[in-house]
């Protein structure tokens, strides 16, 4: 920005206030709206997802950001200080109401909220008022609610905690810090993630990674020489370090925990819609964790049913089994689609809640099911076979 202010030379004149918030910054927001306006257009096309997202801000403020979701991108809709409100199922209704009203009844399809008990209450009535819209909580946050449900077990609990005081040690002393990161080459052994559940096992999967590492630093005379060795703390981190029964049970943890951790990778991402991908990945978890401790029964029973109760509280929606049906990956993989034949009535009971009374148009969609499944038209030409594990399914 200074080169390019200093290549107009000494005669330039910099804006003057009135003039940048004045007409500047009118022009800017003229700018904005133009550029959302474009958006209105994929909206009536395409249909659209409405996301509510509440926090609380520096200054306590409890705050709902609203944001559509269309394929050409999310914009941010709004922001509302909910602060002196009691934030009621009722409240939250109204609010989603608005909102619907703004972005339009008919453009909407899809409403997302987090899981905390007033929002899901008022997404349920949401979906009671316009029949046409599909509420569902985030599954980021469900996939988060597991893990937290995971550490609540001794082993995890005590593994956990175990694991911190080795983090903390090393991240809040210089020399230690410093030592790690040469026997580690450069990498961390702490990876934050968006949620603090989630830091906990992706942190103990870095941890265990790093074992060998780990090990080698704390007998290194690098370390036995230098000042911090004799220090309490110092020989309590060692300790931690060279303990074996810490090393089996976060092996165990990070076992249990990383097909989990794999899931809420494919629904936290950017870089996809999770909608199509999200019932496949959490069966094939489930599964995978069940066939990693087949001959532990017992102890992985209380995990299992973790998952299985937010499956069916939260999960367990028409609309992930029809994202999963409409999934190329999945139709055109004969084990796969027989083995969850069961999103057939998913995507029927969607079928028949957006087409509402107009049995002409159920039918229509109805049709258009057969002639995808069995691949018939444009979807089974040679084109469409051979992008169809190449491209992202909504592109495809």
């Amino acid at each position: 920005m200074f080169d390019v202010m200093c290549a107009f030379g000494s005669g330039y004149k910099a804006p003057l206030c009135k003039q940048m918030r004045g007409p500047y910054i009118a022009k800017c927001v003229e700018e904005t709206r133009k550029f959302v306006d474009g958006f209105h257009k994929i909206w009536r096309e395409t249909s659209c997802t409405i996301m509510a997202d509440g926090w609380s801000d520096r200054k306590r403020r409890t705050l709902i950001n609203f944001l559509v979701y269309c394929p050409k991108g999310t914009i941010f809709l709004k922001s509302v200080d909910a602060t002196d409100s009691s934030k009621t199922r009722e409240y939250l209704f109204r609010l989603f109401i608005d909102v619907v009203n703004h972005v339009g009844r008919e453009n909407v399809v899809h409403f997302v909220t987090d899981n905390a008990s007033n929002m899901v209450a008022a997404g349920r009535m949401l979906q009671d008022e316009f029949p046409s819209i599909y509420w569902s909580p985030c599954a980021a946050h469900c996939v988060n609610l597991i893990l937290s449900d995971f550490g609540k077990e001794d082993l995890v609990k005590s593994t956990i905690a175990h694991a911190s005081i080795i983090t903390k040690y090393v991240y809040n002393h210089c020399y230690p810090l410093y030592l790690m990161r040469k026997f580690t080459k450069g990498h961390e052994i702490l990876r934050p993630a968006q949620t603090r559940f989630a830091t906990n096992f992706i942190a103990l999967q870095s941890i265990y990674k790093y074992k060998i590492e780990l090990q080698a630093m704390v007998v290194s005379n690098e370390w036995t020489k230098c000042a911090y060795y004799k220090e309490t703390q110092a020989k309590k981190f060692t300790k931690y370090v060279l303990d074996q029964k810490f090393w089996k049970d976060c092996a165990i943890v990070c076992h249990l925990s990383e097909p989990l951790v794999r899931v809420l990778r494919i629904v936290d991402s950017d870089e996809r819609p999770a909608m199509g991908y999200l019932f496949g990945a959490f069966h094939s978890a489930r599964k995978e964790i069940v066939k990693r401790f087949q001959r532990k029964k017992d102890f992985v029973k209380p995990f299992i049913e973790y998952m299985d109760a937010r499956w069916d509280k939260h999960f367990d929606k028409n609309l992930h089994a029809a994202g999963f049906w409409f999934n190329p990956n999945n139709q055109y993989n004969a084990e796969i689609r027989d083995k969850y034949n069961v999103t057939t009535s998913g995507v029927l009971d969607v079928i028949e809640k957006y087409a509402g009374k107009d049995i002409a148009l159920r039918s229509a969609l109805t049709k258009e099911m057969k002639i995808f499944r069995n691949g018939e038209g444009d979807f089974g030409r040679a084109t469409a076979k051979n992008d169809r594990h190449v491209m992202l399914a909504d592109e495809w």
